[in-house]
C-alpha cells in the first residue's frame, strides 16, 4: 500500500481508538484528533498525511468546516479525504471516498488499498 500516513479525525473516543488500531495494522503511521479544530493543527504542523479519515459530525469544526479549511489552504487542498457519515447526504461532501456508518474493516482495507494505488499513479 502506497500510504504512509494517515489522520483521523473522530470526537468519539471509543470509535477514534479502534480506528487507529485498524488502520495501523495496514502498516501505516497514524495521528488521530478529537474533532476538525485539533485535525487542522496537525495538518497544519505537518508531515501532511497522505489520507485523512474524517468523521463529518462533530460538535467543535465539523466536516464541512474541515472541507472548508482545506479548499482555502495551497499546502492542503489536494490531501484525500475519506468522509466516515451515517447521513445519506453524500453527494453534497467534496471527498475521494465515503465510509457510511456503520462500515466494517473490510470497506476500509478496500478505500485504503484505492488511495494507496491513486497515490502511486
Amino acid at each position: 500500500m502506497a500510504l504512509n500516513r494517515v489522520l483521523i479525525i473522530e470526537d468519539d473516543a471509543g470509535i477514534r481508538e479502534a480506528l487507529a488500531e485498524c488502520v495501523a495494522s495496514f502498516e501505516v503511521t497514524v495521528t488521530t484528533a478529537c474533532d476538525g479544530a485539533e485535525g487542522l493543527e496537525r495538518l497544519r504542523a505537518g508531515p501532511v498525511p497522505d489520507a485523512v479519515l474524517l468523521d463529518l459530525r462533530m460538535a467543535r469544526l465539523d466536516g464541512d468546516g474541515v472541507f472548508a479549511a482545506l479548499a482555502g489552504d495551497p499546502a492542503l487542498r489536494e490531501t484525500a479525504v475519506v468522509a466516515m457519515t451515517g447521513s445519506p447526504d453524500r453527494e453534497k461532501v467534496p471527498v475521494h471516498a465515503f465510509l457510511q456508518n456503520p462500515f466494517d474493516l473490510d470497506e476500509l482495507a478496500k478505500v485504503f488499498l484505492h488511495l494507496g494505488h491513486q497515490n502511486q499513479a
